[in-house]
């Protein structure tokens, strides 16, 4: 074993899953809201309803179905969830996944965590730094200076994207937050341990899985800006009404 690999093979020892198992705990105990670097309190009526949503969007990553994304998320059990105000941030972020290219295998790398690149000139980072909730964060990326930013979520744990040193917009989703209670700490550790699992498989990590496109063999998208608007008006338009037909359904019932 070479020295470079010394401190990667400690991740397989028997005590990562207790580390894990520990602080997950403690983050959940202390945590039942996401909180945001800049003080933004995100939380949902129902924590177990935001769990549907993660684990039938892990079923999507890891399946071969032809299922769209979209169908994914409007098949949970109370679909006007989708339209509570504290998910709308991570709404409007995967409907712009979505709409960048519909794609099946396209879509399931990036939920597990590609590092994607966008050749937009940067539209991507200028629009997602106006979320609610997105700070200024650092991070071992190559990226124009102060221009990186994480946003952490109630269905998407942390997404991370900056302006890389072409102007052009990169992002990825990652499977720990860096922020939360403790200064973040808990989740920090957590962080640090996927960032060694990272170096020892090269592997990306995210909530929804892993995936082989990283920094240096990223997943490039073209875009093109008319294109994006016309499939994200699909898109918007065809949520909008089946979240109006469920409703409606619902009060018959």
């Amino acid at each position: 074993m070479t020295k470079s690999e010394d401190l990667p093979s400690l991740i397989d020892q028997a005590g990562e899953g207790l580390l894990y198992a520990f602080y997950s705990t403690l983050i959940l105990a202390l945590e039942p809201c996401r909180l945001a670097a800049d003080g933004t309190l995100w939380c949902v009526t129902d924590p177990s309803e935001t769990a549907e949503i993660q684990e039938l969007l892990q079923q999507f990553a890891n399946s071969e179905n032809t299922q769209s994304l979209l169908e994914t998320l409007l098949s949970i059990e109370n679909p006007q969830m989708l339209k509570e105000k504290s998910l709308e941030s991570d709404i409007v972020l995967l409907i712009d996944i979505f709409s960048m290219d519909p794609q099946n295998p396209l879509l399931q790398e990036i939920l597990k965590g590609a590092n994607v690149k966008l050749l937009d000139s940067g539209f991507f980072y200028e629009k997602w730094a106006e979320l609610q909730g997105s700070y200024k964060r650092l991070s071992s990326h190559n990226y124009i200076e102060d221009m990186c930013q994480g946003k952490p979520g109630m269905i998407i744990n942390e997404f991370l994207f900056w302006k890389d040193l072409d102007g052009n917009t990169r992002f990825q989703l990652e499977k720990t937050p860096t922020t939360g209670p403790l200064f973040g700490v808990p989740h920090q550790i957590l962080h640090l341990m996927d960032y060694l699992v990272y170096k020892r498989d090269d592997l990306q990590q995210s909530q929804f899985g892993c995936s082989k496109y990283t920094e240096k063999n990223c997943l490039q998208v073209s875009f093109d800006k008319i294109a994006y608007q016309k499939q994200k008006k699909v898109v918007t338009n065809t949520l909008q009404n089946q979240l109006k037909t469920s409703h409606k359904y619902r009060k018959k019932m």
